[in-house]
């Protein structure tokens, strides 16, 4: 009978907190869907040289080494590819600098260019500097959602004293724009 004396204050403890008031009610917040991460597309219409993914655009014959903080080294045929949307009048851009010492030892000279093995043009520069390149590409050229590649080949390349490293210009964007 001890026993269940002493089990009673107990039971009675457990009983006035059993009835205690309910907690209130709130209902769940809205479900909502979990949203798919954006595709990160590696490559692009257009590509500047000091973005992260630059490499990723270099085919051949340019620098992987990120340069004054905004551009790439080319050698004699740097090729670039690109993933293009279906568009209409497009035009390929290229800002690029010839460095005034290769400039030096080199003299003018002519850059060609091709999209995807079709020859786009060929400009002569008679002085060093910054230069900007914008052409229309015929549609019938283009691979949408493929790659295209772009070569820009300069006649004439050149190499530091001291250094088996061939230099052709400084590259600085490249790709396709819109045409108006």
């Amino acid at each position: 009978m001890a026993g269940l004396r002493r089990s009673i204050p107990v039971f009675l403890c457990v009983l006035v907190w059993g009835c205690a008031r309910a907690p209130e009610y709130w209902p769940l917040p809205a479900q909502r869907t979990v949203l798919k991460p954006l595709s990160f597309r590696a490559i692009d219409h257009f590509a500047s040289m000091d973005q992260p993914n630059a490499a990723s655009y270099i085919v051949r014959d340019i620098s992987p080494e990120l340069s004054g903080g905004a551009w790439h080294w080319t050698g004699k045929r740097p090729t670039l590819r690109f993933r293009l949307l279906p568009r209409e009048r497009l035009s390929f851009l290229m800002d690029l600098v010839l460095y005034d010492e290769g400039f030096r030892r080199t003299g003018p000279v002519s850059i060609s260019f091709a999209v995807n093995g079709k020859p786009l043009d060929t400009v002569r520069y008679d002085n060093p500097g910054e230069k900007h390149i914008l052409k229309p590409v015929p549609a019938e050229w283009l691979h949408t959602g493929e790659d295209n590649h772009v070569t820009a080949e300069i006649d004439k390349t050149w190499t530091p004293k001291g250094s088996h490293t061939v230099y052709g210009f400084i590259l600085i964007r490249a790709g396709f724009v819109q045409s108006p």
